[in-house]
């Protein structure tokens, strides 16, 4: 069984008791990462562990260890596992099969997925950029609650930076990176985070993707015709076949016929996309762009979308616009006052619209 195990594992454990089950591993450590149970018993608290994986000659064996209760129960009678194991008995690139079983008398079976799409798979139409600005005006004006990304590349399904690395233990990402990044800010004399503050948490987070570094969270404008200027942004002079998109997500829908709930904790054992607003200490940049955000502690975001999308109708739609709209788009959002320059505060934003200008494509 040397298959590359690193990914986002998604599925669940049956016998004594049922549970949906969540296993990130990271691609440099692919011999260890962390797993989430689920428990569908709601007298049964939902438990997080690390786990290392071991041959024993003939199978996989993943060693538990440092498990604690992600959501407790209330149940005082219940007993908490100490030591649990998984064993592996089957392992294809995307499918992983086994046996379970803890000190506390449970065990059973269990069946994972890996979920990691390349390409997008929510339906789109395609519009012309004149179209796109009518249903921009108009679309806000009808739904407020609408919240727009733009991407420069069509076939590229929605995921966050985190999840376009080779990483998925947000476990791990929280103990390491977010501490390393406080630690920077500190030795820099540019203020210090409370990790422990659940906000706090959030801002540092902000602040680090508003500067290039890879968080759990999706950047999303409020504004239609911002989401656009991303869009086409970083388009290439030679980048004139394809289209860029603009996606449109009904948070009024997610919230009534979504996960119902709300989460942005790291240890979250649920399948968690949640919209939160951030006004991040330093970060100059959210107000200018109407942003806000989306945290998820899954992969493959669009399958958990459209999903919902079954029980209650659209949730998410795209559009797709041709790139050689570019030059046409962007001199159009500089009328309206949407450029580098206004959304990008600062000496780097207004030398990017000034190059914008004297440079046309």
């Amino acid at each position: 069984m040397n298959l590359p195990m690193w990914g986002q594992w998604l599925g669940n454990a049956r016998g004594s008791n049922r549970a949906g089950l969540i296993l990130n591993i990271d691609k440099d450590k692919p011999s260890e990462g962390f797993i989430h149970f689920r428990d569908s018993d709601l007298k049964l608290s939902s438990i997080a562990a690390k786990v290392k994986f071991e041959s024993d000659g003939s199978n996989l064996v993943g060693q538990l260890s440092d498990i604690c209760p992600s959501i407790r129960s209330g149940n005082t009678d219940e007993v908490i596992p100490k030591s649990a194991q998984i064993k592996i008995d089957k392992l294809l690139p995307e499918l992983m099969e086994g046996t379970w079983c803890a000190d506390n008398g449970q065990e059973g079976k269990f069946s994972l997925n890996r979920r990691e799409s390349t390409t997008s798979h929510v339906i789109s139409e395609e519009i012309e950029w004149e179209d796109f600005i009518s249903y921009a005006i108009k679309a806000k004006r009808e739904n407020p609650k609408l919240i727009f990304r733009g991407q420069p590349d069509s076939t590229l399904p929605l995921r966050t930076s985190f999840h376009r690395t080779n990483r998925r233990d947000l476990s791990r990402y929280s103990v390491e990176d977010m501490n390393n990044l406080n630690k920077y800010l500190v030795n820099s004399n540019k203020g210090k985070f409370d990790l422990a503050d659940p906000t706090q948490f959030a801002s540092l987070m902000s602040l680090a993707q508003h500067h290039g570094y890879p968080t759990p969270l999706l950047d999303w404008s409020r504004s239609p015709l911002v989401a656009a200027f991303f869009a086409f942004r970083g388009l290439k002079l030679e980048d004139k076949n394809g289209h860029v998109r603009v996606y449109a997500f009904d948070l009024q829908k997610w919230d009534t016929q979504g996960q119902g709930f709300n989460s942005t904790s790291v240890d979250e054992p649920r399948y968690s996309i949640t919209p939160i607003d951030i006004v991040s200490q330093g970060n100059s940049r959210v107000l200018p762009q109407q942003s806000l955000f989306t945290f998820s502690n899954i992969t493959d975001m669009e399958r958990w979308i459209t999903i919902h999308e079954k029980t209650g109708g659209e949730i998410i739609k795209a559009f797709d616009i041709k790139k050689d709209s570019r030059q046409a788009a962007m001199n159009d959002l500089e009328n309206m006052n949407i450029s580098a320059a206004s959304l990008f505060p600062g000496l780097d934003g207004s030398f990017e619209a000034l190059k914008e200008r004297a440079y046309k494509r």
